[in-house]
């Protein structure tokens, strides 16, 4: 749970839903490859595979979808 319940960060980690498109680029080197173990991001290779992470990039990229259209109808709500 480092990056928080339903992928929601408390602010001290990365929120995840929010990445870039250079950090969902880089996505599969950060979680197999380890090139962020120097900033606190452990790899996982060995413990996940490349159908994994791209499982794993897949929920991101709902959950980020989902929150936006929530939010977006918050905001229709809130201007009626």
């Amino acid at each position: 749970m480092c990056h928080g319940m339903e992928v929601r960060s408390s602010g001290t980690i990365p929120d995840l839903i929010l990445m870039t498109t250079n950090g969902r680029a880089q996505f599969e080197g950060v979680v197999l490859g380890g090139i962020l173990a120097d900033r606190g991001m452990a790899g996982f290779a060995d413990v996940l595979d490349s159908k994994d992470v791209s499982q794993i990039k897949a929920y991101l990229t709902r959950r980020a979808v989902e929150d936006r259209a929530q939010a977006q109808s918050v905001k229709v709500e809130e201007s009626l």
